[in-house]
């Protein structure tokens, strides 16, 4: 389905996937930067001695939805009126849990992180993180321990106050 950019020029099949294959090896591109600070954030957490968030009891349930911001939601489950800054709150008055697809294609910043973990305030909330693909379909041929590293990459800067849990694209 050909889209159009910011200057309303229409764009054929073949240029929109064209271009969005730059804008996803500018991604993976980006995702190596990316995982190395997160990595450097970790090891600084762990040497200020900021522990791991523990993780939620085996048996309990935690009901969500892929994402919370969705246009379509607008006047069926947001209130036609509510500004998409309070979208979040709204959905975390119904649900205790949310799963991050961007992960999936764009390792998340530090500052993503930090984002996340600010969001939910004082609420007990679960952001499902989504395994970046290139552990899950690019790299996981090439290193054998990749899906442990996501999470010793990533764990620490959530701190013990946030929890997070990690989602593996079939």
């Amino acid at each position: 389905m050909p889209q159009t950019n910011s200057r309303k020029e229409k764009l054929t099949l073949e240029e929109w996937r064209a271009r969005r294959a730059l804008r996803r090896k500018k991604q993976r591109e980006e995702n190596f930067g990316r995982a190395a600070k997160m990595h450097e954030a970790r090891l600084a957490m762990e040497a200020a001695g900021v522990e791991d968030a523990p993780f939620p009891p085996r048996n309990c349930a935690h009901v969500g939805c892929s994402g919370w911001f969705y246009w379509k939601w607008r006047g069926l489950f947001y209130p036609a009126d509510m500004p998409t800054g309070a979208w979040f709150d709204h959905y975390v008055e119904h649900f205790d849990t949310v799963e991050i697809n961007a992960s999936f294609y764009s390792w998340p910043t530090v500052t993503n992180v930090k984002s996340w973990k600010r969001q939910p305030v004082n609420r007990r909330f679960i952001y499902t993180v989504k395994v970046c693909e290139l552990i899950t379909h690019i790299k996981v041929q090439e290193h054998e321990n990749a899906r442990e590293g996501f999470r010793d990459n990533c764990g620490h800067p959530w701190g013990a106050d946030g929890l997070f849990s990690v989602s593996a694209a079939a």
